[in-house]
């Protein structure tokens, strides 16, 4: 395990944060200003780059067992420790965002369910009786 390999993976992590800070940024702004056509791409963009961050960040744990390699590499950790954070702190933004905006939707979508359901109002027939099936019931005469 090398110092160098060490300081390789933080530095394409580091660089791997702020892409998906960039990307997580652009999300939120995209759902707060109902931009919705950019939004399915900037998620998979994020899976994208959460899985690869994900696995650097294993192997940056596991080279930095070393105490040679970690105490040659530990100015990067710091700047990397810096950068996790930052994209900690837009995670959470992003998050309460996009519940938001699904809790939105689903109030919508309810109220939509609710008009919908309601009982129809009762209508009047060919004979101009009000009629309760609605089989046997027509708004408008067709026979004109």
């Amino acid at each position: 395990m090398s110092a160098h390999t060490l300081k390789t993976y933080v530095q394409e992590a580091i660089a791997l944060c702020h892409e998906l800070l960039t990307t997580i940024n652009a999300e939120t702004e995209a759902v707060r200003s109902k931009k919705m056509d950019s939004v399915p791409d900037l998620a998979k963009r994020k899976d994208r780059l959460t899985t690869q961050l994900q696995n650097l960040l294993l192997q940056v744990k596991e080279y930095a067992a070393h105490p040679e390699a970690k105490a040659e590499a530990a100015p990067l950790l710091h700047e990397l420790n810096t950068a996790m954070s930052s994209y900690d702190s837009a995670a959470r933004q992003n998050l309460l965002v996009l519940q938001a905006a699904h809790q939105a939707t689903n109030i919508f979508l309810d109220s939509v369910r609710q008009v919908v359901a309601k009982p129809k109002p009762n209508t009047y027939g060919k004979e101009g009786a009000i009629k309760e099936k609605a089989e046997n019931t027509s708004l408008i005469n067709k026979s004109f």
